[in-house]
């Protein structure tokens, strides 16, 4: 009985599957980078918006709690010792309008007004622009003047309660903070706006 003794070959690598499986791990593995890269960024943003977010809303629970208090006024005619022009809060005017300025202003609570917490920022682009220094924010991790805003006060055409009835435009505001800052794929903004109305009195 002969037996036919068969010698089996070892397969290995040749230099094209070695190209290939160089190719698949290095594609796997920037997949994974950029992935987790995406991942941090996300992350980044979604805190910078939220802490954007929070700033904003902070602007206006201060001023509605001003206004709350009776210390707001909306037009000439019910001015009164201690009491704050609307128009005051819009960032331009407290730079320009003698009525907001720092001095000799007794009806002008400046502890209550955030943006006087922070810093005007000369060398800016854009006109009016505040930085945020990073005590006053909800979330410390953001540097120093990471975030800087702009509030405006305007007058509108319209203006109207929930029920229809028209307010007489010397009585009603809207008013609009732009928080702005900066990322790597440029700079940012969160807007939010609200109405304001003396309508009762």
């Amino acid at each position: 009985m002969l037996f036919r003794l068969h010698k089996r070959k070892i397969k290995s690598f040749g230099l094209t599957e070695s190209v290939v499986a160089s190719v698949i791990v290095i594609v796997v593995l920037s997949a994974t980078i950029s992935l987790s890269s995406n991942t941090v960024k996300n992350t980044e943003v979604n805190a910078s918006y939220t802490e954007a977010q929070h700033l904003s809303e902070n602007f206006f629970e201060s001023i509605n709690l001003i206004k709350s208090s009776g210390q707001v006024y909306f037009d000439e005619s019910v001015r009164g010792d201690k009491l704050v022009d609307i128009d005051c809060f819009d960032t331009a005017n407290y730079q320009t309008d003698p009525r907001c300025a720092l001095s000799d202003t007794p009806e002008y609570p400046l502890d209550q007004i955030p943006y006087l917490k922070t810093t005007y920022d000369e060398d800016s682009d854009e006109d009016y622009l505040y930085l945020v220094p990073s005590g006053f924010l909800d979330n410390p991790a953001f540097p120093d003047n990471y975030f800087s805003y702009n509030i405006t006060v305007t007058q509108p055409e319209n203006c109207y309660t929930s029920g229809g009835i028209e307010i007489p435009k010397a009585k009603c505001r809207k008013v609009l903070t732009d928080i702005v800052w900066e990322e790597t794929s440029g700079e940012k903004h969160y807007r939010q706006g609200m109405y304001l109305t003396d309508w009762e009195r």
